[in-house]
């Protein structure tokens, strides 16, 4: 770059060698070099482009030393100011290099709203260099909004930031130049349009193919702006999806289980989601299995299979009859394929509640029962499929099963919790109700209780006179008392030591 001005004489020519340009700059003087001081602002040859550095200097004609600083503005705003004893302020984004020839600044990163505009050097506040308009050029590749499938149409488009005038135009794909382009037009193969305006050119690909199309896509202008990276997936969807293994039209999972499968028709590319729907929410994602037949070495022909287990329930837990069908997904795209069938599904409901009745009113804190009066209670549930498994405990007793429980209370049952358990689909799921403890009303002492007992076994027993043969009927004993036990074993030893009818007979009388 030359630098000169008129009128003036004795001018010398001096080349500046910078580490990362070279230029050459006129030093203008009359008598000393002193006594002219100029400031010069200089810039890389390079193209500037959006993400790229890019060097600039402020340059002396006379040694920077001193206290006089040297400023750089852009759109006559304040950036950055140096002093060569002393060195400049930090800024972010730039690097700062100080000499006695004068400043030189590197913008690490080029953006244009951050940088583009008219820039100038000052030194000591007064001397102002010449003005440079930095145009920083962005090249941007866009594509199709709608989504790329084997056979389908598509277009790019390389934009210019500033118009088309010259240089040239290249969309590359995998770093291999398949369209070239200048303002006046463009080249390339069959199978493509190309338009070129002052904007950028404009390409559309007549008929996708993996092999031909698929792969990472950039623009270049002038051999050494290159745009943003496209990466383009040619999808392959199949023509539809059906149902390969089916149950009977309506299922009961309360009863049996239930296996669907679905199939891809045709070849599929990238992996889809298959998925399983009912009432057009996600159910789930069966089992997925491929197979490659007749598709080429990068599609499949997809396979989706799903068990419902026996006593499967909804979400909800609701009682419902749903439509099942199957569907496919595919990653950042909103295509959906389903299949045209449909299959009923009844599902379980689960035991989620117990609750301990008697005569319908609901039991939660005391029980009151009378002595050795029967007492009935329920268990309800609830609508619930399959039926219920419900056991009844008294203490830590296991006392019966079912939907009711008859019992008789006794002294030992006083004090005692009472509940019901219940459970359905899932033996791990219990249901317990409330533990309401039992108050057993009519409690008698325990010497009261064994002189009853022992009268009852007495009153059972007959005995014949000696010269007739003894009989002797037990009665029953219970687990509820131990005095039962004590009393029969008393009885037992009475009738051995009596033989006559007449001591028996003695005996009853004392017992009254």
């Amino acid at each position: 770059m030359l630098l000169c001005k008129n009128n003036m004489r004795n001018a010398s020519l001096y080349q500046v060698n910078m580490p990362w340009v070279i230029f050459i700059l006129t030093v203008l003087h009359t008598g000393q070099i002193s006594d002219a001081q100029s400031i010069y602002l200089l810039t890389d040859i390079a193209l500037p482009f959006k993400g790229s550095s890019f060097g600039m200097s402020c340059i002396l004609s006379v040694p920077f030393t001193g206290s006089n600083g040297i400023v750089l503005l852009r759109n006559d705003s304040y950036l950055v100011s140096c002093i060569a004893s002393s060195g400049c302020s930090f800024i972010e984004g730039y690097t700062f290099k100080i000499n006695q020839t004068g400043v030189f600044m590197t913008i690490l990163s080029l953006d244009r709203d951050s940088h583009g505009g008219i820039w100038t050097c000052t030194y000591a506040g007064n001397i102002i260099s010449n003005p440079v308009n930095l145009i920083v050029y962005d090249l941007t590749l866009a594509t199709d909004m709608t989504l790329p499938f084997k056979g389908s149409s598509f277009a790019m488009t390389c934009m210019l930031s500033e118009p088309f005038t010259s240089n040239g135009i290249a969309l590359l794909i995998n770093g291999i130049s398949l369209v070239s382009c200048l303002p006046r037009g463009c080249s390339y193969a069959e199978g493509y349009t190309v338009k070129v305006n002052q904007t950028g050119v404009f390409m559309t690909i007549l008929s996708l193919d993996r092999n031909s199309h698929e792969g990472i896509w950039t623009c270049k202008y002038a051999g050494s702006i290159t745009s943003n990276a496209v990466n383009l997936v040619v999808y392959t969807f199949p023509i539809g999806i059906s149902f390969t293994q089916e149950p009977s039209d309506n299922v009961d999972l309360s009863m049996m289980t239930a296996t669907f499968q679905c199939r891809t028709i045709g070849c599929s590319f990238p992996d889809p989601v298959i998925k399983w729907m009912y009432e057009n929410q996600n159910f789930l994602i069966g089992i997925q299995t491929l197979t490659s037949d007749g598709c080429t070495s990068t599609e499949k022909i997809y396979t989706s299979t799903l068990f419902l287990q026996r006593n499967s329930t909804l979400s909800d837990n609701s009682d419902k009859t749903v439509i099942f069908s199957c569907r496919i997904n595919y990653p950042n795209s909103s295509v959906n394929i389903s299949t045209s069938a449909r299959k009923s599904v009844r599902f379980a409901v689960r035991v989620t509640e117990a609750v301990l009745q008697q005569n319908t009113k609901n039991i939660t804190d005391i029980l009151t029962v009378n002595l050795g009066e029967p007492v009935t209670l329920t268990c309800m549930t609830g609508y619930v499929r399959p039926d219920p498994t419900i056991n009844w405990y008294i203490g830590s007793q296991k006392r019966g099963s079912g939907p009711s429980l008859n019992f008789t209370p006794s002294n030992a049952d006083h004090s005692e919790i009472i509940y019901c358990q219940a459970y359905n689909t899932d033996p791990n799921s219990i249901a317990y109700s409330s533990k309401p403890r039992l108050s057993v009303q009519g409690m008698i002492s325990a010497a009261e209780h064994k002189r009853k007992s022992m009268q009852r076994v007495l009153q059972q027993s007959t005995v014949s006179n000696k010269n007739e043969q003894k009989s002797w009927t037990p009665v029953e004993l219970t687990d509820e008392n131990i005095f039962n036990t004590i009393s029969f074993k008393y009885v037992e030893v009475q009738r051995k030591n009596y033989e006559e009818h007449e001591g028996i007979d003695l005996m009853r009388a004392k017992l009254g």
